[in-house]
């Protein structure tokens, strides 16, 4: 027959195992709910970028259509300001692949960090483990096995050395 306190020991190794068990399985949904969070953030900078920058073509349009309609009412024929409305168009579309771009580093930044979070998450064989261990742990208090000052006594039962 077992003793109490062996016994005792057991289920509390086995309540810590099932403890550790959950507490990764937490952790597991924590890291892959931040991953979500990530992900869905790298498509709102997408969906950020895309937007400003079609709200500053709009604004160059509209700044290119107010100055041709100063040249036209100077009296200045545009085709004199074609050089000038050139280079800003060529600036404005330098400015648009700015915003498309930073909108993409910032998407692939938050990926970046989705890959990272999903990567924190932990095995099957962890989550094994973490439950093994403290059984092991506290089978070893027990036995000779792993308990280099226990002998076993006439009675079979452990005896410290130390004592």
């Amino acid at each position: 027959m077992c003793s109490p306190s062996l016994v005792m020991a057991g289920l509390g190794a086995a309540a810590s195992g099932l403890g550790s068990v959950m507490q990764m399985q937490s952790a597991n949904a924590a890291a892959e709910a931040q991953a979500r969070v990530h992900e869905r953030q790298a498509k709102l900078e997408r969906a950020s970028a895309s937007f400003e920058a079609k709200r500053f073509g709009r604004r160059y349009q509209r700044t290119l259509g107010q100055q041709l309609a100063a040249l036209g009412d100077r009296g200045i024929d545009p085709s004199f300001a074609a050089p000038l409305i050139e280079s800003d168009a060529e600036e404005a579309d330098l400015d648009l692949g700015a915003i498309r771009f930073g909108g993409l580093v910032k998407s692939s930044n938050e990926l970046g960090k989705a890959d990272v979070a999903r990567a924190g998450k932990s095995s099957g064989l962890a989550m094994g483990l973490a439950f093994l261990t403290p059984v092991i742990k506290a089978g070893a208090k027990f036995t000779s096995v792993g308990n280099p000052f226990a002998t076993a006594g006439a009675t079979g039962a452990p005896t410290n050395l130390l004592a």
